[in-house]
């Protein structure tokens, strides 16, 4: 035991700041190891991009019925699709939140593995200024480029999803759906790109038979 006790008194006098620097790297390892397997996977990611600003409730419930139409994109068992909020008034909201907003969705429109957007017509047009959304044969609005979602079934699933979602939040707008360009000739290397589209067409297709 003396011996022992001598080693280590030994070792920690020779060796305690690499020793500590070792101990410390394997924590945030385990640290962000466990973050990662606690953190929720999303199979997509869908913008919503109004010019109004919308309550959590009205989010979760667009969030939920997208969950409807999609597939599982990671094979996990499950569905989850994210839904990211850019959306603001043009007048009823303060200088620094139009900001950080708009900031926000610039960077969005950098990531590879988001193509759906929900927009309404304002919306729409100042994005498709800068010529981003994809014609598909199937859409029925805005020269084929979006799909309009009022009173649609998935418009309907929205409003069954919460009831405290207010029948005026539901109609204010007129909420439209559409993916985004992705490169012609580099599709194949977009696995989400045909995911989204994927889902468009189910959203458009629903009868609500």
């Amino acid at each position: 035991m003396k011996k022992f006790l001598k080693w280590m008194e030994n070792y920690w006098y020779h060796y305690k700041f690499r020793t500590v620097f070792i101990g410390f790297l394997i924590f945030v390892v385990v640290f962000f190891a466990v973050q990662e397997l606690k953190r929720e996977h999303y199979d997509y990611t869908v913008v919503l991009y109004l010019s109004e600003t919308v309550s959590p409730e009205f989010e979760e419930a667009v969030e939920r019925t997208l969950e409807k139409y999609a597939d599982d994109f990671d094979g996990n068992g499950e569905v989850n699709v994210q839904l990211l909020n850019f959306s603001y008034s043009p007048y009823g909201s303060n200088n620094d939140y139009r900001l950080g907003q708009a900031s926000a969705l610039m960077g969005e429109l950098q990531n590879n593995t988001t193509f759906l957007f929900i927009t309404d017509s304002y919306r729409f047009d100042e994005l498709n200024e800068k010529n981003i959304f994809e014609q598909q044969d199937f859409l029925d609005s805005k020269d084929n480029r979006c799909f309009a979602l009022n009173y649609t079934p998935f418009h309907k699933n929205v409003y069954k999803e919460f009831s405290t979602i207010s029948a005026a939040e539901l109609t204010v707008s007129d909420m439209y759906i559409s993916t985004r360009l992705a490169p012609e000739q580099g599709k194949k290397n977009y696995p989400h790109y045909e995911g989204a589209l994927k889902m468009l067409q189910k959203i458009a297709s629903d009868k609500g038979e």
